[in-house]
């Protein structure tokens, strides 16, 4: 990411309590977790104009429904959605059933 990006996104991070690095990934599209660039965003409390400038930065091309999506997404449940995303991430799959012999 180039100087000003990388600087928006690490405080955009911060200010949203997310690790920097999964938000540059979520911009970059290459995160699990669908969304989770708005979610970071919206749970900053960005504006949609200062959110679009750094999906645009970030070269993203479906800025039309990424409008739509974080019209629709309040501050507050952004913030709970990045809490079931900390928390899911945090799950250890283990394998269950009775042991077989």
């Amino acid at each position: 990411m180039r100087g000003r990006l990388a600087e928006a996104a690490v405080i955009t991070a911060r200010l949203a309590d997310e690790d920097p690095e999964a938000f540059v990934q979520a911009l970059r599209g290459s995160s699990p977790v669908t969304n989770l660039a708005l979610l970071v965003m919206r749970s900053a409390g960005l504006t949609w104009a200062m959110a679009e400038q750094v999906l645009r930065e970030a070269g993203s091309t479906n800025i039309v429904q990424q409008r739509e999506a974080y019209a629709g997404l309040s501050r507050v449940a952004a913030q709970r959605s990045l809490r079931a995303v900390r928390l899911r991430a945090g799950f250890t799959i283990l394998k269950g059933g009775p042991q077989q012999d």
